[in-house]
């Protein structure tokens, strides 16, 4: 009955995905049906270099791949690279698979690589966010026709994950067509190829030659922004995969529609962050603790998150690098948070506006937990959602409403200092800057040794927890809903394993 329910209230935006899919389909037999996955946004450009968000890799993840591939589990995986090895604490040797190709034909060798690395060094290429994360990198050298060298400033003993980021192009198109023609046409090593681009939806064909097996002949990602509308899509059958379609009190009328949900793990850390920057009250320790005790953390993740993850008490996950398991949760604790609040001065409370990214499936009601429970305690806190990229504008540039914002520790690598990177005093507009955090992390991150590195990440991990640097709420998690026709799914941080996929067979 909830499935009908839902049909009939979303019918038209359904029905309207539907007829599109369809359409596009014309009369093709079942076994020619293409994969199609719905999502709320493509990125703005097909770039690799122009990003280095997660929400980015749904689609890209079917043409292009890096040298390495850090698993939801934290494991680093031979991707495009098959070996690497230290030469010494500031240089790297890896070996690229043997006869990898392009969508075009070009063949990936260490030229292609150190291509790659010698546009990012460029003057163009040094604003692109990937040339951020991977600044560190002083050079790279063609040893042989599969073997490269890369030479750090410092010492980086994660410079194997770090290469996770990088997606690669093929050289001689990237030269000929620069990076805007290169974007709206991306040639990549993956098992598809961009074939048509509509407005609403773009369709790619499988790429034969690709080392990663297309799961079926084509592929067709259709763009919806309401995630009832993807949901609705996939129960009448017109979509595959859903993307942030579903939340766990939705996966019952999923798995009764015939699908099923996979749960993907991603290398974040969900928080309410405090500006401290900013003349604000959660410049008090006393003040961001007693936010922390004011809300029933396990009860978000056991009610809106149907207990599919844990609360987070530190910025990073578990399996992460460094993450410390010693640390002791901070509890629910109304009583107490009214207290710290007199303490500070706020006997009877305060408000503020925080900002959060819309159309996050479970942001919404998150946040809106979150302000019931601190209006038990007196903070009367106004959520107020911006589209994704004025959103992520802000993060850039600082220019901030109000004194707190919901955004991630997002740890690609899974190493959580590429978070705490941007959650400091270094970034290019920050909005916490502890100056003690600061030196620790940038120590750790000049250490060479990865037992020491290892301990002062966990040392950060605590220093981050016991100063409540940011309202810590759970370890993010992806729910992708599948149809029927998908036996078999995989996705790590987002990465879609298309090579994993498996389709029923036609009837």
């Amino acid at each position: 009955m909830r499935i009908k329910r839902l049909a009939r209230a979303h019918v038209l935006p359904a029905i309207l995905l539907g007829l599109a899919v369809m359409t596009a389909r014309g009369s093709e037999a079942l076994a020619q049906a293409p994969l199609t996955v719905a999502v709320e946004v493509l990125p703005r450009s097909g770039n690799p270099f122009s990003s280095t968000s997660i929400v980015d890799l749904g689609y890209w993840s079917a043409f292009y791949d890096a040298p390495t591939l850090v698993t939801t589990d934290g494991e680093l995986l031979p991707w495009l690279a098959e070996s690497w090895r230290p030469l010494s604490l500031t240089s790297w040797e890896f070996t690229l698979r043997d006869g990898v190709t392009f969508s075009n034909g070009e063949r990936l060798d260490a030229a292609a690589a150190e291509a790659a690395f010698s546009y990012l060094k460029s003057e163009r290429g040094k604003i692109e966010p990937v040339a951020r994360d991977l600044a560190n990198i002083a050079r790279v050298r063609t040893v042989s026709a599969r073997v490269f060298e890369v030479h750090t400033t410092t010492p980086d003993p994660l410079l194997p994950r770090r290469l996770s980021s990088l997606r690669l192009v093929a050289p001689q198109a990237w030269a000929r067509l620069g990076p805007e023609a290169y974007a709206q046409t991306p040639i990549g090593t993956g098992p598809y190829t961009v074939e048509v681009v509509r407005a609403d939806r773009v369709r790619l064909k499988a790429f034969a030659g690709s080392w990663r097996k297309a799961p079926a002949p084509s592929l067709e990602y259709v763009i919806s922004t309401d995630p009832i509308a993807r949901q609705s899509a996939l129960q009448m059958g017109d979509v595959d995969v859903a993307l942030n379609a579903v939340s766990p009190d939705e996966f019952e009328a999923v798995q009764e529609a015939g699908g099923s949900v996979f749960i993907d793990r991603i290398p974040a850390v969900v928080a309410l962050i405090f500006n401290t920057v900013k003349d604000t009250p959660f410049r008090d320790e006393r003040v961001r603790k007693a936010v922390v005790m004011a809300v029933d953390r396990a009860q978000i993740v056991s009610t809106l998150l149907g207990g599919h993850t844990a609360v987070a008490d530190q910025p990073a996950t578990r399996g992460m690098f460094g993450f410390d398991p010693q640390i002791k949760p901070i509890a629910y604790d109304p009583a107490r948070a009214k207290a710290l609040l007199a303490e500070a001065g706020y006997p009877r409370g305060f408000s503020f506006d925080m900002e959060m990214p819309a159309s996050k499936i479970l942001y919404t009601s998150v946040f809106q937990a979150i302000a019931a429970d601190l209006r038990k305690v007196g903070i009367v806190m106004t959520v107020r959602q911006l589209p994704q990229i004025p959103f992520q504008e802000k993060t850039q540039t600082g220019n901030w409403s109000g004194p707190a914002f919901a955004w991630p520790f997002f740890s690609p690598t899974a190493d959580p200092l590429y978070a705490m990177q941007y959650h400091s005093c270094g970034w290019v507009a920050p909005w916490y800057c502890d100056p003690k955090t600061s030196e620790m992390l940038n120590m750790a991150l000049a250490e060479p040794d990865l037992t020491q590195r290892n301990s002062q990440t966990a040392a950060i991990m605590r220093r981050a927890h016991d100063t409540a640097q940011a309202l810590f709420l759970y370890e993010s998690v992806s729910f992708v809903a599948l149809g029927p026709r998908v036996k078999s799914f995989r996705a790590d941080y987002g990465f879609i394993r298309f090579e994993a996929i498996q389709l029923a067979p036609s009837k």
